[in-house]
């Protein structure tokens, strides 16, 4: 008797799926091969999916990037992560530490007399 209910394992991945780039669409079989052997790379949807969004549209932009092809996946995208990561902390831990200086207050002028002046 199977169970037709997602697996818990099955529940909390990101959902992916294949696109043939390569052919236009014209060469199912070869695709579906392709897919099989493990040679086609699947696309993530919604944020897993995201870094390789950007890199294909970079690389339409930029094509000297195809360069970096040969990287493994989402190797680019854990850097950049990280340091958008420590840029916010950053700024977070600069907004906490360092207060603005005191602005004068409009309504009291200096008392004469003061530390440097002239009837010191």
């Amino acid at each position: 008797m199977a169970d037709s209910a997602p697996s818990h394992q099955q529940a909390g991945k990101p959902r992916s799926f294949y696109v043939d780039e390569a052919t236009g669409g014209r060469d199912y079989a070869g695709f579906l091969r392709r897919v099989a052997a493990g040679e086609a790379t699947p696309e993530y949807e919604g944020n897993w999916g995201m870094p390789d969004r950007w890199f294909r549209t970079a690389l339409r932009a930029v094509p000297p990037l195809a360069a970096l092809k040969p990287l493994p996946r989402y190797s680019l995208a854990g850097p950049l992560v990280l340091l958008a990561a420590l840029v916010l902390g950053y700024m977070i831990v600069w907004l906490i530490l360092f207060e603005p200086p005191n602005p004068p207050r409009l309504g009291n002028p200096p008392a004469a007399g003061g530390k440097g002046g002239k009837d010191e």
